[in-house]
């Protein structure tokens, strides 16, 4: 369905198709006033009964000179409750462009979104244009396990997430969601993501655990580029240094993150939860 047919279908309703032709939408786009859902998907994310208001102003320059504003409510059984709608909806769920939606819980490489994105698939995107920036979106109360075994490699084909461009990744809705490393078999146990030199990541609203690195800096997360969490808990890791976070290069801002109940295996001193490398900067504030 073209997001002109979701306008005039889904949001003005039929008595007002005549303002929104194919020769003005362009141009009626940026004047919209009000959080719209604006989506191609808008049939996936409608899943519970409720009432969707929206309402859009049309200006005098875009409408003949004269200002028209058309308001219609949409009620449908499969209607998204409000509380988890995202803040900006028009990005958040935008298709195509660099914003990904997850859609399933399961580990997979095989770049085939038939079966649906996983995570690892859209993380290999994003690593394929590390010149600009991604935003991945992760369902809140999901658990995404981590189960290819291959540690050592360095593009996220296998084993942990290793992030080679500029990334974010949040959770839609109030619970977190989890990203855990637990289920790598015994011998090919790995960390969570790998942040490499050069790159930078941002998580948002997610749960890291069960990464284990016993051998190596960073249980939970390793970064050499530049690493944001903000309302993050690390959870759950082992690293033989930083067994939540090891900031071995780079910057990392830290902001409303709980680090909790992880594990150094290392020498004395080497930060159960946090270790941070002499040659880093590192900003700490709410955790």
């Amino acid at each position: 369905m073209k997001l002109q047919d979701v306008f005039n279908d889904k949001i003005l309703g039929t008595p007002n198709q005549e303002l929104l032709t194919n020769s003005n939408f362009g141009q009626l786009l940026p004047s919209l006033t009000s959080e719209v859902l604006i989506t191609t998907e808008v049939d996936k994310l409608l899943n519970q009964q409720t009432t969707l208001e929206t309402s859009f102003s049309l200006d005098s320059e875009t409408s003949g000179g004269e200002t028209k504003t058309a308001q219609n409510t949409l009620t449908s059984p499969d209607v998204l409750p409000s509380a988890s709608l995202p803040t900006n909806p028009t990005t958040a769920f935008a298709v195509g462009g660099n914003v990904l939606q997850v859609t399933t819980t399961a580990d997979e490489n095989d770049g085939d979104q038939g079966t649906g994105l996983s995570l690892r698939d859209a993380i290999l995107e994003a690593n394929q244009n590390p010149e600009q920036h991604y935003k991945i979106i992760l369902q809140g109360g999901e658990t995404y396990t981590l189960s290819i075994d291959g540690s050592r490699e360095r593009n996220a084909i296998t084993g942990d997430l290793d992030i080679q461009g500029n990334v974010t990744i949040e959770t839609l809705g109030e619970q977190p969601a989890i990203i855990d490393a637990s289920s790598f078999s015994p011998g090919s146990r790995d960390r969570v993501f790998d942040v490499l030199f050069g790159s930078q990541i941002e998580l948002k609203g997610l749960k890291i655990t069960g990464g284990e690195e016993s051998t190596s800096k960073g249980g939970g997360i390793r970064s050499n580029g530049f690493l944001k969490t903000n309302g993050v808990t690390i959870s759950g890791n082992i690293g033989n240094q930083g067994g939540g976070i090891a900031i071995v290069q780079g910057e990392a801002e830290i902001v409303n993150t709980h680090i909790e109940n992880n594990q150094a295996t290392g020498i004395a001193n080497s930060g159960g939860g946090l270790y941070v490398d002499r040659a880093t900067t590192a900003i700490i504030r709410d955790s």
